[in-house]
Parts: C-alpha cells; structure tokens; sequence
C-alpha cells in the first residue's frame, strides 16, 4: 500500500509539473511572438533607442527602492518601472487572474488530452478565444497604465463575455460528457453580440472602409475570426445534438440573452 501511494503521489508531481511547464512556456511564447516578433517585423522603427547610462524617469515615485533611491544613484535606468498606486494594484489583479486562469485551462486540456476525452471541436474554440482573452488583459493593462478610465466599463463588457465563453468552452473539453444545449447556445450569442457590437463601435470604419492602421485593422480582423470559429465550433455541436429544430424554450433563451447583451453594451455601457 505504501509503495502505490508513493507512485501516486509521484506521478502527480510529475502531472504538476507538466502543467506548470506548458502554461509557462505559453505564456512567454505568447508575450514573445506579440512583441518580440510581431511589432519588431510588422511595425519596424516604432521605438526608439534608450541611452541606458543617462535616462531619467521623473514620474517613477521610487517608493519600492525607498532609501536607495535618495538620494538617487547615478544610473537610473530599470527594465521596469511600477509605482505603488491603486491603479498599479489593479493591474497586478488582471494579471494574476490571467496567469491564474491559463494555467487552469492548459492544465484541463493536458489532463483530458492525456486520457484521451478531449473534444476536438472546443479545442478549436479554445484556442480561437485566446487572441481576444489576451487582447482584454493587455487593453485593460493599457487603459489602467495610461489613465484612460473612461473606456474600461464597455470594455469590461467584451471581457467579461470572453470570460464566460471561455468558462463554457473548458467546461466543454470533456468528450465524454454530453454538451448542454444552453450552454452552447449562450456561446453562438456572445459570439454574435461581439461582432454586432464590433460592427457599431469601429469595425466597419476601421476594416471596411479602410480608414484604420494596419494594428487597428489586424485586430479588429483577428477578434471577428476568432467569433466567427466559435460559432461553428458551438454550431457543429448543436447539430450533432439535434438535427432538428431547436425547442421553443431554447430558441427563447437564445433571444433573451442576446437582448440583455445588447442593452448592457449599447445602453448601459455604451462606448465613450
């Protein structure tokens, strides 16, 4: 008995320690492939060289070093500056949240792909919503670092929806459990009400008429792919559960949710 609990707990280690691997390296190759590579071959020159020896930052409060910094040495330079502010705290929150979150989504992926359960069609869906989950974080990260205050409730809005896709979607890994119609309905909604809203705040100026950046317009591009995979991925389930008509009460569902989406987006949080 003693030696089976030991290659358990050992083999759970292991399982550990695979999953904190994986969403690990995910999280910098993402962060690399957005910086690293992306700005540095598609928006060439953007930046500027930074002389090490002689920058100053005036707004950095220098509260973290404390003493160290006063009086201040005579290089200052840092790789990172934070002051100690609620606006930074808030920022620590989304990002611990995010890391938190991925590594729970990788770790139930590993554990139904290794067991051989996993649901191909929401491994498709899953990894769509990635782009407009890691596109949340980093706005929210821009507007909370910037100030710009006014823009987080109807961004909050695309979040927190992406959030509950993505609830729905891991909950939906496990092939060996049967899909809740509701649940992929609630997808195929969300999905449409983004792009509705999309469509009404800037998509149409942006992508359509061309008037937005390159940045503007491979975003906009990338968030409406990312949806419109959703919908197919919860569709495809949907038509395997039923290949006919959905219920009256599901089909009531479907509307209702939809219109207390738009409500929240066009009158409740409208863009500012």
């Amino acid at each position: 008995m003693q030696d089976q609990v030991r290659e358990w707990n050992m083999r759970g280690a292991l399982r550990t320690a695979l999953d904190m691997t994986v969403a690990v390296a995910f999280l910098i190759t993402i962060q690399w492939a957005n910086f690293g590579l992306l700005y540095s071959s598609v928006f060439p020159g953007a930046g500027r060289e930074v002389d090490e020896a002689t920058c100053v930052n005036s707004c950095w409060d220098t509260v973290f070093k404390g003493s160290y910094y006063n009086p201040p040495p005579s290089v200052q330079y840092k790789h990172v500056y934070f002051n100690v502010t609620p606006v930074t705290l808030k920022i620590w929150g989304i990002t611990v949240l995010a890391i938190l979150l991925t590594y729970e989504a990788v770790k139930r992926v590993l554990e139904l792909g290794i067991t051989g359960q996993l649901r191909f069609s929401m491994l498709v869906a899953l990894i769509a919503v990635i782009h407009p989950n890691y596109y949340g974080w980093w706005t929210y990260f821009g507007y909370f670092n910037d100030s710009h205050f006014g823009y987080v409730y109807h961004q909050m809005m695309y979040c927190c929806t992406e959030l509950a896709c993505s609830v729905l979607i891991v909950s939906l890994l496990d092939r060996s459990v049967i899909p809740a119609p509701r649940a992929l309905l609630a997808i195929v909604v969300i999905c449409v009400v983004h792009i509705l809203g999309a469509t009404m705040d800037n998509f149409v100026e942006n992508v359509i008429r061309g008037q937005g950046s390159l940045g503007q317009v491979s975003k906009d591009f990338g968030l409406l792919i990312s949806d419109v995979i959703q919908i197919a991925a919860a569709g495809f389930e949907l038509r395997i559960l039923s290949s006919a008509s959905l219920p009256r009460h599901h089909v009531v569902f479907a509307v209702l949710l939809g219109a207390f989406l738009m409500l929240i987006l066009r009158v409740i949080l409208p863009n500012s």
